[in-house]
Order: C-alpha cells, then structure tokens, then sequence
C-alpha cells in the first residue's frame, strides 16, 4: 500500500521493506567483477542489444513516455499538480487520494473528461516498446501511467503490468458492482458523477486506477517476483521514481543487469552509481522519444518500425473516427440510469420549468468590466436540468469584484444568467454574460 508520492516515506509497509531489503541482498551477493559495458553510453547498449547477450528486456514506464502525447506529466513546471489550483484541493496528490475522492469526487471527474483513453494516440516511445516485443525481447513492461496508451499501441496485455491501474474498466464504491470503460465515459463525457445502475444503489463508479491510499493490483506482485531475476536489461523511462512501491523495482534486478534511463533530469535517488566502472548503469538526459530515436537507429530498426507506426495509426484513426461517431450519437441521446427508485427522485409531473442545481461548495465572485459581467468560480460546478422551480443552491457566497454594480443590478446579472444556461449542463470555470 501506498500513501503519498514520497518513495522514502515511513509509511511503507513492513511486507515492502522486507521485499526490498531481500531483493538487494540478493543482488549484492551476485556483484560482477568486471565491467557490463565497454563504456555507459546509449550506443554501447544498443550494441549489447544488438550482440545477441541481451535476450530479456523489462521496461519501467512513467508519465515522461505519454508527454509527446500532450498528457501532462506530474511534477514537471507545467505538469498536472501545477495546474490544479482551480480546484482549491489541500495539496497537488490530493487529487488522486482515496479518502478525498470518497468526500468529493467531482475534481477527479473533472479532470478525467481531459484524460480518458481514446482522446490520445501512442508515442514513438510506446512504439519503440512494441517494436522489442516484435523482437521477442520484451519480457515485461510496468507502467505507472493510467491513460492505456501501451495497449493502443498493440502491446499485449499479458506483457503490460499496469501498476497503477486503468481507465479500461470501473467498479462501484458501494456495491462493487463493474463496469466496462465507455459506461463511464458516458457520464464523464456529460459531466455527471458515474453512478451505479442497480437498484437501490446510489455509488459512485470510480475508474479501475490506484489512488494514494489504495493497494496495487495483484498482478503487480506476482510479476514483480519473477520477472526480474530473468531481466538482461532494464529500460527505465519517463519517471522520477517517487512513488513507492514502483519506485523500488529498479532494485529488484541482479547486479549483472544492465539499467538504462531515458529522462529529462536524474531522479533523486540513491539507487544509481553512474561513475561506477562497471558501467552498469547508463544515463541519457533528453525526451523519451529522443531517447528512443536515437536507440533505434544505432539499432538499425528505423524502417521497421516506422513502418509498424505508419500502418497501426492508419488503423487507429480509422478506429477512432468510428468511435467517435459512435460517442457522439450515444452523447446525443445519453440518459442516467433509471433514478425512479430513488427517494429524491423529482416528479415527472410537476412543474416543467428547469431547476438549476449547483453541486459545489465554491465562491462565486461577480466581476464588472468594461465588455461585461463575468462569473467566475474556482472549483468546478456541475448545473444538471432537473424538473422543478428555478432556483440556485449550494452557493456560499457572491462577492463583488471591481465595478460600480448595485446589489440589484447584480441579481438581474445573476437572474439573466439563470435565464441563459437554463436546461444545460456546464463544467466550464467561467461564464461571460454580454452587456
């Protein structure tokens, strides 16, 4: 179990640091006396690779291989914790924190409409892993990334450990009850909380990823003691190597195993010796698909492998405008489940005029400017159409911003709006009403 993205926090389990503590003792015992490499460079790897001595590839995979694919890494300066200030959470991880979800899910959800699988393509990295499968060299490829790209770039899942889980299925909080992926994506993609289809069941259906908080598959267990005694080379790329358990992994390996990392900046870890000459570990400071590039070309696999690029793409966009499709129209005519059997479900009789609920506990600040009214709100709201008198609620305050507005001029400011967005549904964080 993990609790927060320090690797070296105390709360690591004590089957974790037994784990660990056993994994280096074994390594150590089995130190070489020579050195791995002639030299630590990218080119040297490629020619160990090439030499026919490297049979078993285990790849360590973080948010650094999905960037090229416009998904924001983490704790990069514009990565996803630099960009959740709108959601006034008591620190960045809180986000994917399991006990804050289970209080308020809607910053979740707000952001996973922005990073559910199908809005992304693969990398060249997640090609380049897909290439050593082709080559029957991948032995086993971990990723800590939930956006699913290596199964859209044709990795077998039988050779991907998704150590923190996925979007491809979900599981009610309260009944346990699964879900395949695009039931959850119909509701994220109206922006409405997924909730359960059984009767009597008001749950939330949260994605199959791992929160801080929350175990690791078991999976992850069960490979993590295998796979690596038989590692000849482990690729490390695109992470920091923060987050405990995974962290760890590269630990696992014996001491004749070849690492190789492919990032931006060295992880902060102490479980490097880059100036040892046993040149076992090697280092290339760039992008992961630079990385990769480079390695493919010493390797001689450009025009293989572009090749396998050009023709899964073509296969993927034409999957993917059919899906599209298929979203749109299901978009069009998506419905909740059944909510009758509900206490406070509304009357379908009574008044046919549309309720505006604001599901939030933020401010919203009304702002004169010379080109009009704004209302801004920090946090996400959510206004779902319901049957009944117009009205607002669950707003904590209306400050006023700069301007010379009366309190009356800003109610009919708050009136036209209630008149505009009547029977819609809006997770935007501002809203301009025209003078």
């Amino acid at each position: 179990m993990h609790q927060h993205p320090d690797a070296f926090d105390s709360s690591d389990s004590d089957d974790d640091f037994s784990r660990i503590l056993y994994e280096q003792m074994k390594a150590e015992s089995r130190r070489p006396s020579k050195a791995l490499l002639p030299g630590a460079t990218l080119q040297h790897v490629a020619d160990y690779i090439k030499s026919g001595k490297c049979k078993r590839i285990v790849v360590l995979q973080g948010a650094g291989v999905s960037t090229s694919a416009g998904i924001p890494d983490f704790r990069g300066p514009k990565g996803l914790y630099s960009q959740l200030e709108k959601y006034q959470l008591p620190y960045p991880e809180a986000i994917f924190d399991i006990g804050f979800f289970e209080k308020n899910p809607v910053p979740f959800f707000s952001l996973a409409k922005s990073l559910f699988p199908g809005n992304f393509k693969p990398t060249y990295t997640h090609f380049f892993v897909r290439m050593l499968q082709e080559k029957s060299l991948l032995k086993r490829c971990f990723t800590q990334n939930i956006d699913a790209l290596e199964r859209r770039a044709g990795i077998d899942p039988e050779l991907t450990v998704e150590a923190h889980g996925s979007f491809a299925s979900g599981t009610c909080m309260d009944c346990g009850k699964g879900y395949p992926q695009d039931y959850v994506y119909g509701f994220v993609n109206n922006d409405q909380l997924p909730c359960c289809a059984e009767s009597k069941c008001e749950g939330v259906v949260k994605p199959d990823i791992v929160f801080f908080g929350e175990n690791l598959p078991a999976r992850f267990d069960e490979r993590a003691n295998e796979d690596f005694d038989e590692c000849d080379l482990l690729l490390i790329m695109g992470t920091s190597l923060k987050v405990a358990p995974f962290s760890h992994l590269c630990t696992f390996v014996d001491k004749t195993c070849v690492r190789l990392m492919l990032n931006l900046e060295v992880p902060k870890v102490p479980f490097f010796d880059w100036s040892s000459k046993l040149n076992r570990d090697v280092r290339y400071l760039g992008t992961c698909d630079e990385g990769c590039r480079q390695l493919t070309a010493m390797l001689g696999w450009e025009d293989e492998l572009n090749e396998l690029i050009e023709l899964h793409m073509a296969t993927l966009n034409k999957e993917d405008e059919d899906e599209y499709l298929e979203r749109s129209e299901s978009s069009n005519n998506f419905l909740p489940p059944e909510t009758a059997h509900r206490d406070n479900a509304p009357d379908k009789d009574s008044d046919a005029d549309a309720q505006l609920q604001v599901e939030s506990e933020s401010v919203l600040r009304v702002n004169t400017t010379g080109t009009g009214t704004t209302i801004e709100q920090s946090t996400t709201t959510i206004l779902q159409k319901q049957s009944s008198t117009t009205s607002v609620s669950s707003v904590t305050s209306v400050e006023h911003g700069s301007g010379n507005e009366e309190e009356g001029g800003v109610e009919s400011k708050l009136d036209d709006l209630r008149n505009k967005v009547k029977g819609l549904k809006i997770s935007e964080e501002t809203i301009n009403i025209p003078r």
